[in-house]
C-alpha cells in the first residue's frame, strides 16, 4: 500500500504544474460540471486560473491555494494528490496538469477566507456531459478574503441551557456573562415551550421561542466575516420562531447572530442557537458572545476565530479573556491598505 502511495505522489508531482508570476498562453479549457460525473473517463489536460482579491477588491499576494486533484495512480486506480500555488503581486496563480476533478481552496493568516469562493469542477470527456469551462487566463476563479483585524482586549464567554432550566417567565441571561441573572442590567430573555399535539411515536415535536434584548440595543449580523460592529441603527429587539421535530438526520436548530451596544459604551457580538428535541430529550439553548473591553471600541475580532457549533451536543461553558497583542504585519505592497472587515 505505501508503494501505491508513493507512485501515486509521483505520479502527481509529474502530471500538474504550477505556474506561479508567470502568464501562459491562453489554451482552451477542458470542460467541466459542477457535480459528479456518472460515467467512466479518462483524465483530461486542465489549465487552471486564478486571482485571489481582498473585501475592497484589492489583489492580495502571498496567499495559498491549495489544489486537491483526482486522477488515476500508476496502478490506473482513482486516487487523490494535493498541488499548492501562492499567488504573485497582482494575485494571480495558475495550475495545469491532467486529472478527473480539481478541488481548490485559498487560505492566508492575515486574512478570513469566504469559503463561497472556493472551486469544485469535474473535467467530463468532450464527447460526454456538457459542463463549464475551467476559469481561463482572461477570466480567473476569484477567491475572496477578508482582512484580519488587531486584537483588542476582549472576553468570550459561552452557556447552554436546557429547556428544563426555563421558567415559565423564561430564562434571563446576563449578557456579559452568559449565565442566568434576574437583575443583570443587559440581558437577553429566552423562553421556549413545545407542543405535543403534534408529537410523534418517537415523542418528536415542535418546540416554539422568543428572544427578547433588555438594556442592550442590538442589530442583526447576517455577514459571519463582519468583525467590526456598525456606528448606528441599533435598537430593542425580540423574536419569535420554531424548531420543527427531528428530521431523518436527527439534527435541528436554528441560529440568531446579533451585534449588540450595551448601555456602558462597550460592543458585542454573540449568537444564540436554539436547539429542539423530543418531548423525552428536549434540546436547549446555546449562547456564545465576544465583548470588547474599551467603551466605544467596534473592533470584535477573536484570535482563531472558529465558527459556532451547530452539532446540537452541549459545549462546555467558557469565560476567556484576549489581550490586546497585535498581529504580526501581513500587509505587503500589493495588498492594499491595511483596512478593517465589513462593517455591516
Amino acid at each position: 500500500m505505501m508503494v501505491m502511495w508513493l507512485l501515486a505522489a509521483l505520479l502527481f508531482s509529474a502530471g500538474v504544474t504550477v505556474m506561479q508570476g508567470q502568464q501562459p498562453a491562453a489554451t482552451s479549457p477542458a470542460p467541466v460540471t459542477r457535480g459528479p460525473v456518472a460515467q467512466q473517463v479518462d483524465p483530461l489536460p486542465f489549465q487552471f486560473y486564478g486571482k485571489v482579491v481582498d473585501e475592497k477588491g484589492q489583489p492580495v499576494q502571498g496567499a495559498t491555494v491549495t489544489f486537491t486533484v483526482t486522477g488515476r495512480n500508476a496502478k490506473g486506480d482513482m486516487s487523490a494528490g494535493e498541488s499548492k500555488a501562492t499567488s504573485d503581486e497582482h494575485g494571480r496563480m495558475a495550475l495545469s496538469g491532467t486529472a478527473y476533478a480539481i478541488n481548490a481552496k485559498v487560505a492566508h493568516p492575515g486574512y478570513h477566507t469566504r469559503p463561497e469562493s472556493d472551486f469544485y469542477g469535474t473535467i467530463i470527456h468532450p464527447k460526454g456531459l456538457k459542463g463549464k469551462a475551467f476559469p481561463p487566463i482572461t477570466d480567473p476563479q476569484i477567491f475572496r478574503l477578508v482582512k484580519k483585524l488587531e486584537l483588542e482586549p476582549m472576553e468570550h464567554v459561552r452557556h447552554s441551557v436546557s429547556p428544563r432550566e426555563v421558567s415559565p417567565n423564561g430564562y434571563r441571561i446576563n449578557m456579559l456573562t452568559g449565565r442566568q441573572h434576574a437583575y443583570a442590567e443587559s440581558a437577553i430573555v429566552l423562553n421556549i415551550h413545545n407542543s405535543t399535539e403534534d408529537a410523534d411515536s418517537q415523542g418528536r415535536c415542535s418546540w416554539y421561542y422568543s428572544i427578547e434584548f433588555e438594556g442592550a440595543e442590538c442589530l442583526p449580523r447576517e455577514d459571519r466575516l463582519a468583525f467590526m460592529a456598525p456606528a448606528a441603527n441599533y435598537k430593542l429587539a425580540r423574536t419569535e420562531g420554531t424548531v420543527p421535530p427531528y428530521g431523518k438526520d436527527w439534527t435541528n436548530w436554528k441560529a440568531h447572530h446579533f451585534f449588540a451596544k450595551l448601555p456602558d459604551g462597550r460592543y458585542m457580538r454573540g449568537v444564540i442557537q436554539v436547539h429542539g428535541g423530543s418531548s423525552r430529550s428536549p434540546g436547549g439553548w446555546y449562547f456564545e458572545a465576544y465583548i470588547n473591553a474599551t467603551p466605544g471600541s467596534r473592533n470584535l475580532e477573536w484570535e482563531d476565530q472558529k465558527p459556532p457549533s451547530h452539532s446540537g451536543v452541549a459545549l462546555p461553558d467558557v469565560v476567556e479573556k484576549q489581550s490586546g497583542t497585535l498581529r504580526p504585519s501581513s500587509t505587503s505592497p500589493a495588498s492594499g491598505p491595511s483596512a478593517g472587515g465589513p462593517t455591516s
